[in-house]
């Protein structure tokens, strides 16, 4: 390389070389800007966008298919296909004209969106020669090979009022698209952007066909307009700044918006296709009121929305604002336009679809967020997500194709503190929605804080819907003091607090990040109040219920609106933490692993922040011992919770003793019972051996009633698994049932059936006595009249009274019923005392035994009696026989004798010779 001076060969080529210029290929140039800016609607969007910078409040676009003005062509040019788009904005000015004819000088007026100085040109992705009409002008672009050439003249037909953009010689596909499903999305695209709008109100779309029919003032198949009302309640002052003090604002207002969206469609038909006809349309459309066809119907949707605006005040450092204005072409605007819009629980209530003014779909239909993420619009909808059920806009700065926001340089630093202060305005809004609400109504002592039914926060209802609106929505009219009593303060807060849930905003996590991030750090010194189903408490207070523990828990938990569970929990996500001595070891329940497991929401964010706490064991503890004793049903769901969380690892065997120990109940008696005193239980099927309803009801009544033996109901809501192994309860001893039974006597052994059922009953547990406690069952009953018996005297006796039905040749003894035999196994009757035999001085004594014409036959049954039973005599016994006259004799005088007197036998000569003989 020479070493010749740079700066002489500067010199030399200016003063001395050959001037010439560059060429640009204006066609190839615009292809290029075509492709930066692809997308269905890009070209409507930069002319409605130009439209509202210009100041309009109305548009008006028109698809038109007429027919072929040439002679010659294919078939299938016999129509002509032109769209026109009109506003009635500011007229162009001198300046605009000259811009118009200018590729990429950019936008001068830093208060307007556009900033390139090309979203103009994304109309020659339509029309090869656009045509525009403004004032008392007309300009026309044309293409000269690969130059782009204008046409102007002064346009006497034009009305001076609106300005219009003409698209001839758009594509059939293109129109006829439009004329078709792609009108319905082109109508809806449009909706979006409306309620950020700067002055337009009104959009009307139209479809006109060469087969229509004629008429001056056509009806638009698609009309989408706005009212916006001020909200009193929810707009206030205060003074606040963005994290790095590029912006700042005092004033925060709220508006209702009522977006509504009128469809056209053929009757009979599900498309868009349009019944208009075919005006003359040279000048921009009639103000006229349209006719609409009576073969069509006109579905309406109406969707209310909140706007929260700000004008934020902008003040850089001159470092910055010069860059900025290098990158931009012009200077930053001094203030810019903070908009978000998200829809409250009377939003969704009052938005609807009606068809022909008959309602039919529910407020679901319109609901503009559901739980997805709203979008960044810069005019429109960038491609960009929120990251919060929110759609924002502002003085953002996109990239070139408005699909992303820049981030990089100084502009980022712009854009990032703008979106910094959307999370410090979200913060404002949040701070006054949680403000306590003043109300009238003295509170009883002691009484529970309920949701407020405040006018001062829900007012607006009455006083910013129409009385059009309010008809078909059935709210109060403008300036009626009633409110809807079934929205509430509460209402309101768990709706915005749902919105912020914070989640992954795309392309750029930035988003979400800088929102998040300012929302959460905004006011650090403050208390963070949130929502609660107990109205808004501070947010260590809080907790996020979890594991079932909410139904037992009086703490103040989170709505469920404010907590989006995921489908499948990450079972990794559940740490398992090792319990005492490493054994019992149980699942990690804490704010990250519950934060893992749910979906973007805020209560999420809330735990990830550690702001709210997820509701603990120890929780219910404390509570179930300050609180008051529960229900019998409370305490059954609370059991079979406890026994699901403990097989399910989620607690301890320690915590659930400690929890145990807190819960109490009343019972139908009204007497406090504890958990922690309960040592047994009755297997379901004891009370069922029961043969009589009434004894079963008995038992179950002693098993409620009974402090240490867990009521009958909760026995047949756990296993016996979980009652042995989980809850430490053990089966009630034979000999404590047996016990509580005769504890009862009174009414167990009422009558013969209850005596005969509830003996059936101890018997059966007698078999799981041990050796010998079965004498002090015996012991118990034997004085208790417990024995149905065969005496209609005597319905029931003592066991000692009675006599097994074997002792039946002396009349009128108690004897126990047959049935009490088949049901009771006789050692067990012979161990209470029941008589297997007669006594012998009682049976020669009594009078039908002593006396009557029987008595020798009664003699020989007794005898017979004693050969049957002679080895449970008594010595005694055989003592009283052989010393009682009682045996009768032959001896002629129908005497008795001693056994020791008298002879056996049949012999007739020892009768007559008058030898006392046993008569047999």
């Amino acid at each position: 390389m020479d070493s010749v001076s740079v700066t002489s060969l500067r010199a030399r080529l200016v003063s001395q070389g050959k001037a010439g210029i560059v060429r640009v290929n204006q066609r190839s140039l615009v292809d290029k800007l075509l492709g930066r800016y692809k997308g269905e609607h890009t070209a409507f969007r930069e002319l409605v966008q130009n439209s509202d910078d210009a100041g309009a409040s109305q548009v008006r676009i028109t698809f038109q298919t007429s027919a072929h003005s040439g002679k010659d062509g294919p078939p299938e040019g016999r129509y002509e296909y032109t769209i026109r788009l009109a506003n009635n904005g500011r007229v162009f000015r001198p300046e605009d004209w000259e811009r118009l004819q200018s590729i990429a000088d950019g936008n001068p007026d830093e208060n307007t969106t556009g900033m390139f100085g090309v979203g103009f040109y994304s109309v020659f992705s339509l029309s090869e020669s656009p045509i525009v009409r403004s004032g008392k002008q007309a300009l026309m672009f044309m293409w000269d090979e690969t130059q782009l050439v204008t046409r102007s003249i002064d346009d006497h037909d034009g009305d001076g009022k609106w300005s219009e953009i003409i698209l001839h010689g758009v594509g059939s596909d293109v129109v006829e698209e439009l004329h078709g499903a792609g009108g319905s999305r082109l109508a809806r695209y449009l909706a979006e952007m409306l309620p950020f709008a700067r002055t337009l109100t009104d959009i009307q779309i139209f479809n006109i066909r060469p087969d229509n029919q004629e008429t001056s003032c056509p009806p638009p198949t698609f009309h989408i307009s706005k009212a916006v009302q001020i909200i009193p309640s929810l707009s206030f002052k205060q003074q606040a700044q963005s994290p790095a003090t590029f912006f700042s604002t005092n004033t925060i207002a709220a508006h209702e918006v009522a977006l509504t969206l009128k469809t056209q469609r053929s009757r009979g038909s599900s498309s868009s296709s349009s019944s208009n006809s075919t005006p003359a349309h040279h000048d921009p459309p009639s103000s006229k009121t349209p006719t609409p066809s009576s073969d069509t119907d006109i579905e309406t949707e109406v969707t209310y929305m909140t706007l929260i605006e700000a004008m934020a005040q902008a003040r850089l450092d001159p470092h910055t604002a010069e860059h900025i204005a290098n990158e931009l072409k012009k200077n930053a605007p001094a203030q810019t336009r903070v908009c978000m819009v998200y829809q409250r629980c009377t939003d969704i209530d009052r938005s609807y679809v009606a068809k022909d003014g008959a309602r039919i779909s529910s407020p679901e239909s319109t609901q503009r967020f559901h739980d997805r993420g709203g979008h960044i619009f810069v005019g429109f909808s960038t491609g960009q997500t929120t990251g919060v059920a929110m759609d924002i806009s502002a003085q953002l700065y996109p990239t070139m194709e408005r699909e992303h926001i820049d981030f990089n340089a100084d502009i980022g630093k712009w854009n990032k503190d703008l979106l910094g202060m959307c999370g410090t305005i979200l913060r404002l809004v949040y701070n006054h929605l949680m403000r306590p609400v003043p109300s009238n109504n003295k509170k009883k002592k002691g009484a529970h804080a309920s949701p407020a039914k405040s006018a001062g926060v829900i007012r607006w209802l009455a006083n910013t819907v129409t009385s059009a609106a309010a008809s078909i929505a059935g709210y109060a009219p403008e300036g009626s003091d009633d409110v809807p009593p079934h929205i509430s303060v509460l209402d309101e807060q768990v709706t915005f607090a749902r919105a912020l849930f914070f989640g992954d905003s795309t392309p750029a996590g930035d988003v979400s990040s800088l929102l998040s991030g300012q929302f959460f750090a905004h006011n650090p010194g403050s208390t963070f109040l949130v929502p609660s189903v107990q109205g808004v408490v501070q947010c260590q207070a809080a907790r996020v219920p979890v594991l079932g523990l909410e139904a037992f828990c009086s703490r103040p938990l989170l709505p469920d609106q404010l907590i989006l569970r995921s489908d499948e929990p990450d079972d990794q996500q559940w740490q398992v933490r090792p319990g005492k001595k490493n054994k019992n070891k149980t699942l990690a329940v804490t704010n990250a692993s519950t934060a893992a497991n749910l979906g973007p929401c805020f209560a999420r964010a809330l735990l990830y922040r550690d702001l709210v706490h997820v509701l603990t064991f120890t929780d219910l503890s404390q509570d179930l011992h300050s609180g008051t004793a529960r229900s019998e049903s409370d305490v059954i769901a609370l059991m079979q919770a406890m026994a699901r969380w403990l097989e399910s690892r989620l607690m301890s065997k320690d915590e659930l003793v400690t929890l145990s120990r807190a819960v109490t109940w009343r019972d139908a008696a009204g007497k406090v019972r504890h958990l922690d005193q309960v040592k047994h239980y009755v297997p379901e099927n004891v009370a069922g051996q029961a043969t009589e309803d009434d004894v079963a009801g008995l038992i179950t009544t002693m098993q409620a009633s009974s402090p240490d033996i867990l009521p009958p109901a909760m026995v047949s809501a756990l296993s016996s698994q979980q009652l042995d192994h989980i809850f430490s309860l053990t089966k009630l001893p034979a000999l404590k049932m047996i016990t509580m039974i005769v504890g009862h006597a009174k009414e167990m052994f009422h009558s013969p059936a209850r005596a005969l059922s509830s003996l059936r009953l101890i018997s059966t547990q007698l078999g799981g006595l041990e050796k010998g406690k079965d004498t002090e069952v015996f012991q118990m009953l034997k004085n208790i009249p417990c024995l149905p018996t065969t005496d209609p005297s005597k319905p029931l006796a003592r066991p000692s009274d009675t006599f097994m039905p074997s002792v039946n040749f002396v009349a009128n003894l108690p004897r126990v019923t047959q049935d009490v035999v088949d049901n009771i196994a006789p050692r067990y009757l012979l161990g209470m005392g029941v008589h297997e035999n007669v006594d012998i001085k009682m049976l020669l004594t009594s009078p039908e035994y002593s006396s009557g014409p029987e008595w020798q036959a009664n003699v020989r049954a007794v005898l017979a009696h004693v050969a049957k039973t002679r080895d449970a005599l008594q010595p005694a016994d055989w003592k009283y026989m052989r010393e009682v006259p009682f045996l009768p004799s032959y001896n002629g005088r129908g005497t008795r004798e001693v056994a020791s007197n008298l002879y056996f036998g049949d012999d007739a000569n020892l009768r007559d010779l008058g030898f006392p003989v046993l008569v047999w």
